[in-house]
């Protein structure tokens, strides 16, 4: 979970969006509204720089719309990945955003258009799991979209498998990821086949609301296992690319303590290494279907 002083710490290594905006818009700049302030992560500005002018005037609008109301109705929580993330679709573009409520603050996270819209994508994966909107009449919705909006809701393995047919595993393998966690921190003891599964999907993720060094900074404790575990699912490019960031925080012997004292003393240069890494996970495939594979063949020894 992120504390409000996480959340203000991490907003110290992005740049505020009022001046983002006034470089991109110039003398065009419409003045901005008193509300939340707003941060950007530097790869929300990459995603922004391929925007050409009107498609960001409309992304501004939005963003705009967000520092006044910053939970407008229609938005969801990302409770399965982080209580204070929210997720938005308006005006053709996905939005993810943490939320800072007592520092009247949003850190933008990840831009999108909306796959739904008219609009051409972007080269880049989409905000997550949660990152699908409702069918307008509750029309062609499944167990999952109806129920799964928080996450999971104590349903049985078999259970959870049974909903394949809709199509949606990586919600799924969210799920399953979420009870594992559960499950953890209720007992303390998981198999072999929980803990790759609870390392791949946390760092998945992890991925989806900041790239590796939210990774590093909140869940110290699968940097000694994670490549492993990508490896045990048949993610070797994703395995090979989260070695790289690993080598980034120059450690000899893998540990959380480790992990988060280099996290502590945040750099430029480390934010630049890590972004690079995130950049190239971010270009492959997610490992939900390798996970959601491995989970199948792996079910005797999951117990939700």
């Amino acid at each position: 979970m992120i504390a409000e002083s996480r959340l203000l710490r991490l907003a110290e290594k992005n740049t505020p969006y009022r001046q983002y905006r006034a470089k991109r818009l110039g003398t065009r700049a419409p003045s901005v509204p008193a509300g939340y302030a707003i941060t950007i992560r530097r790869s929300s500005r990459n995603d922004m720089d391929r925007m050409d002018g009107p498609s960001f005037a409309g992304l501004d609008r939005v963003i705009m719309d967000l520092s006044k109301m910053p939970a407008p109705p229609g938005c969801m929580r990302l409770k399965w990945l982080l209580p204070d993330l929210r997720i938005v679709r308006r005006g053709g573009y996905v939005v993810v955003y943490a939320i800072d409520n007592k520092a009247r603050m949003l850190r933008l996270l990840r831009i999108a258009y909306d796959v739904k819209s008219n609009s051409k994508p972007l080269r880049m994966r989409t905000p997550g799991p949660k990152g699908r909107a409702p069918a307008p009449a509750g029309k062609g919705l499944s167990p999952i979209d109806l129920d799964w909006h928080d996450g999971y809701s104590g349903q049985a393995l078999e259970e959870l498998l049974s909903f394949e047919k809709y199509g949606r595993t990586d919600l799924l393998v969210a799920a399953i990821t979420q009870a594992i966690e559960q499950k953890a921190q209720r007992r303390g003891r998981l198999s072999q086949a929980e803990r790759v599964i609870l390392a791949a999907g946390t760092l998945d993720a992890a991925m989806v609301t900041g790239g590796f060094d939210n990774f590093f900074t909140y869940w110290p404790q699968f940097a000694s296992s994670i490549v492993e575990s990508l490896l045990h699912i048949g993610c070797k490019r994703l395995a090979k690319t989260t070695q790289r960031a690993l080598d980034v925080l120059g450690l000899k012997h893998m540990s959380p303590k480790r992990v988060s004292g280099v996290m502590a003393k945040w750099d430029e240069r480390l934010a630049e290494k890590l972004e690079r890494c995130s950049m190239s996970y971010w270009k492959s495939p997610g490992p939900a279907r390798q996970l959601f594979a491995f989970i199948k063949a792996n079910r005797d020894q999951i117990r939700l």
